[in-house]
């Protein structure tokens, strides 16, 4: 496994960006560049300044934005919406705090936005099975019997 001196040395390769650009979804593709606009409005230069623009002087998508492609590939609308409803509460949060410092989140953070709070309905466990009680299982299966000793009646009586 290469570490991450040597990921960072290995020159960058632009048929592999190219290849990734073809595989995006066009609505992965069209999420990413919505995250990428609101970010920029709600953060402005502290987004660019981390995370760059979109597309690079080639006119390609930048590193940055294939990256975070690839890390957000695979959310669920339901996680997309938490996490971009957590970012915009963080944001509001810090300004009704007289604070204007937040910055904007990491991929890891805002894949950490994504997934539900701990002690949400998601996590509620479920409540355990009981063991079914011996006697209710004979009687259960004596009104079985009873029953089925009626239904075998029927057929005797019919043909009697």
């Amino acid at each position: 496994m290469k570490t991450i001196d040597q990921i960072r040395k290995t020159p960058f390769d632009a048929s592999r960006s190219r290849q990734q650009q073809d595989s995006l979804l066009p609505r992965h593709e069209k999420l990413l560049n919505a995250l990428w606009q609101r970010m920029t409005q709600l953060f402005g230069h502290k987004w660019v300044s981390q995370e760059g623009e979109i597309r690079n002087e080639r006119g390609e998508y930048s590193r940055n934005f294939l990256f975070w492609a690839r890390k957000t590939a695979h959310l669920s609308d339901t996680q997309w919406r938490r996490g971009m409803d957590h970012v915009e509460y963080k944001v509001r949060e810090a300004a009704r705090q007289g604070g204007d410092d937040e910055w904007p989140p990491s991929y890891a953070a805002f894949l950490g936005f994504c997934d539900p709070r701990p002690g949400s309905q998601m996590y509620k466990s479920f409540e355990p099975l009981k063991l079914p009680d011996k006697g209710a299982q004979e009687r259960a299966q004596e009104a079985g019997a009873r029953a089925l000793d009626e239904m075998k009646s029927l057929f005797n009586e019919e043909t009697a």
